[in-house]
């Protein structure tokens, strides 16, 4: 088992430095930019929220100093309509015909929905798009003038923790997340995955940290959770929460995102910073010339192993020796 997860790792390293290695030959070949560029970075969300501002870090980490990144965030995750998304494009789209930037970097799902698919596909303007879940099947990327990185959850190396840890072939967990268009897709595509390793995955959307507190309890009957998200849900308390799962958290609970640790045993992270990066060194090969088709979607290739010793303690559920050494310990 552990000879495959490394010659997975290994060819999905070769796999990113194969890519890395494109976009620095394309920035070597592509005519010296004599004027100073002009980057717009368009998120799905907002500030403070710990995925919007680590895809945000990545973007800067590239291109601070290479051009002058201005920003609009839509702010879609605590407004979820339709109609306010579409509101935010429109001003999103007037913001680049004002000024006109030599590339826009658009992250998560609902830029894509809302502004690069409706009012951008194979226009003149480079675009990078990065976070998309899963697939970008249903935005039609990529356009000839986009390019960019798809967000793929580490299920598989989690899937076979969870069946180590429970020491089970086979069994049925709840998918336990807030009310939102990005959280269906997910749960559309977590439930085939999980199924592939006979697992049922079911799931419960909470618009309030009530129904969440509730949902939290009915997943005690599970195998296990996944805690996916709590980013969206009406009137979240951080302590509260933490009390609540330290109270009534016996079975076992896994996520994908970082900021869940405080309320999951074991968490399998995607690393936002990664989507930023990748989509900065994308904008950085288009400002030097290269046209977004010569360059192809990747997806992400790290991923991050995270314990919560305190609630593995309470719940007295032991993990297998080796996810022990390699993941990093926490005590929330």
């Amino acid at each position: 088992m552990r000879g495959e997860n490394m010659h997975a790792r290994v060819l999905t390293i070769n796999n990113s430095v194969l890519l890395f290695l494109l976009l620095a030959c394309l920035m070597l070949l592509s005519p010296f930019r004599a004027t100073a560029a002009t980057c717009l970075w368009v998120s799905s969300y907002a500030p403070g929220y710990e995925w919007n501002d680590g895809i945000g870090k990545g973007i800067h980490s590239v291109l601070d100093g290479r051009c002058e990144i201005s920003e609009f965030h839509m702010d879609t995750k605590r407004n979820k309509s339709h109609d306010f998304a579409r509101k935010q494009a429109l001003k999103a789209k007037t913001l680049i015909s004002q000024l006109k930037p030599d590339v826009v970097i658009a992250s998560d799902d609902n830029a894509s929905k809302f502004l690069v698919a409706p009012h951008f596909k194979n226009l003149e303007i480079p675009f990078v798009v990065c976070g998309i879940n899963w697939s970008v099947k249903e935005y039609g990327y990529p356009y000839s003038n986009v390019t960019g990185v798809v967000e793929i959850f580490p299920v598989n190396p989690l899937v076979r923790s969870v069946k180590e840890i429970l020491s089970i072939g086979a069994g049925h967990g709840l998918l336990l997340v807030p009310d939102t268009r990005t959280a269906h897709k997910n749960f559309t595509h977590l439930k085939r995955h999980f199924s592939h390793s006979d697992f049922q995955l079911d799931a419960l959307f909470a618009n309030t940290f009530d129904e969440w507190k509730q949902g939290f309890l009915e997943g005690q009957s599970y195998d296990f959770m996944v805690l996916l998200n709590n980013s969206g849900i009406e009137g979240w308390n951080d302590a509260a929460a933490r009390n609540h799962v330290i109270t009534h958290g016996k079975q076992l609970s896994i996520s994908f995102n970082r900021w869940m640790l405080p309320y999951s045993m074991v968490v399998f992270t995607k690393i936002p910073e990664e989507q930023g990066e990748w989509a900065g060194n994308m904008a950085l090969a288009i400002l030097e010339g290269s046209d977004p088709s010569q360059i192809p979607m990747t997806s992400n290739q790290r991923w991050n192993e995270y314990i919560n010793t305190g609630l593995l303690k309470r719940s007295g559920i032991r993990l297998p020796r080796e996810l022990q050494e390699r993941a990093i310990r926490e005590k929330p």
